[in-house]
């Protein structure tokens, strides 16, 4: 819920700005408030086509609606894509981030299940 005031606040600030629309619909599907999505995409859609947080909102709507296989295909597509074209794609930041991340565990930490103390 702090997340829904923080794009709400954002969008009183520009209320042209896709992906505060698109965050906010990321928010309410979240909270399986659909109806309430629906629209925050549809604003951010006539925004830009292209923004991220109405198209993961989307995804979030469809695994509730059941359709997880189609839910995870959006999901992998829109992490394939680069924020900038011919900027690494969102799933090599993830994976860089999750490098550094490693990194910085402490030793015989390895990030598997198995690695963790019980």
């Amino acid at each position: 819920r702090g997340a829904e005031k923080t794009f709400r606040q954002a969008i009183d600030v520009d209320h042209n700005f896709a992906e505060a629309h698109g965050g906010l619909a990321t928010t309410l599907a979240l909270q399986a408030r659909i109806d309430e999505a629906h629209g925050a995409i549809r604003i951010a859609n006539r925004l830009d086509p292209a923004n991220f947080g109405a198209r993961f909102a989307s995804t979030v709507i469809l695994k509730i609606h059941g359709k997880s296989e189609l839910a995870t295909k959006q999901l992998a597509a829109l992490l394939e894509q680069a924020p900038v074209p011919g900027s690494p794609s969102l799933i090599e930041h993830l994976r860089a981030f999750g490098a550094k991340q490693m990194q910085k565990s402490p030793p015989g930490r390895t990030g598997t299940p198995d690695a963790f103390p019980r």
